[in-house]
């Protein structure tokens, strides 16, 4: 992960920019905890990064290699994870982002989300996830009765945030005479 981040970093912000993610990358503690478990959440962050910087470069030079190696890397982090899609519908966004970027134009945006490559390698991305989709349905279907995951409440962000950043749980406070 981390010198995939370094080369997108550089790609799009410069050396220092990238210099200073794979620092952040090799410290955070969300990323060390998940690399030292038998887990898919690096293969996941992995996949993701390879996917972002595929697709940046594949909307610079355009060559059907890199489209193809987008969809490829995409139906991977499908089967690892199913929130791949958030990541699938953040570059839809980029693509459009990048489209309106000198001018407003929806023609330009039109355009770019219909070119053939870009759908292309989407379509062959839904196209090799499809045997996939009895299985993604009854998986999803079934978990919904799931009690591993607590409800949401007023700790639900200061813990999330304490986890991510020192490993910790944070410890709400209390007050004298309330349990």
């Amino acid at each position: 992960l981390i010198p995939v981040m370094f080369w997108l970093m550089r790609r799009l912000f410069g050396r220092s920019a990238a210099w200073l993610t794979a620092w952040l990358l090799a410290l955070a503690p969300f990323l060390v905890r998940y690399s030292q478990e038998a887990r898919m959440y690096g293969l996941l962050a992995l996949l993701g990064a390879v996917a972002t910087y595929l697709l940046i470069r594949a909307l610079d030079e355009q060559g059907w290699w890199l489209w193809l190696a987008y969809a490829l890397t995409i139906v991977a982090g499908l089967y690892t994870d199913y929130y791949v899609f958030f990541i699938v519908a953040s570059h839809w966004l980029y693509v459009g982002f990048v489209s309106l970027r000198p001018r407003l134009s929806w023609t330009r945006l039109r355009r770019a989300i219909l070119a053939p490559r870009w759908l292309g390698a989407n379509a062959l991305a839904l196209l090799l996830f499809l045997p996939w989709l009895p299985t993604a349905y009854h998986q999803l279907r079934t978990i919904q009765g799931a009690d591993w995951i607590g409800s949401v409440n007023a700790d639900t962000i200061p813990v999330t945030m304490s986890q991510f950043l020192n490993y910790s749980f944070f410890q709400p406070l209390q007050w004298p005479g309330s349990q």
